[in-house]
C-alpha cells in the first residue's frame, strides 16, 4: 500500500473514532435531568440520585464542610431545584 493510501485511511479511521466518540457516547447515561427530578420528586424520595443541569449564576456559596447552589435544566432555565452537597 502506498503512502497516499495509508494517509487517506488514518485520517478516515481518527475521524471515525472522533465521530463515535462525539456522537455515540451520551454522557447523560445515568443522570436524571431537573425536570425529570421535578415531574416526580417524592419518587426519588431516599434515594441517591445523580443530577444533570447548570448551576445558576451567582447562586453557588460555600461554607465548611457544604457547598450549595441552584441548578437549572438543561432545556427549561425556569424550572430549578436547591443543591446542599455535604
Amino acid at each position: 500500500m502506498n503512502k497516499r493510501k495509508k494517509a487517506l485511511l488514518t485520517v478516515a479511521f481518527i475521524a471515525g473514532v472522533f465521530l463515535i466518540g462525539l456522537y455515540g457516547v451520551d454522557s447523560s447515561d445515568g443522570y436524571l435531568a431537573v425536570s425529570k427530578l421535578l415531574s416526580d420528586p417524592q419518587g426519588y424520595a431516599g434515594q441517591n440520585i445523580n443530577i444533570v443541569g447548570i448551576v445558576a449564576d451567582g447562586s453557588l456559596e460555600k461554607s465548611p464542610g457544604m457547598t450549595s447552589f441552584e441548578l437549572k435544566d438543561e432545556n427549561d432555565e425556569n424550572l430549578k431545584i436547591h443543591v446542599n452537597y455535604v
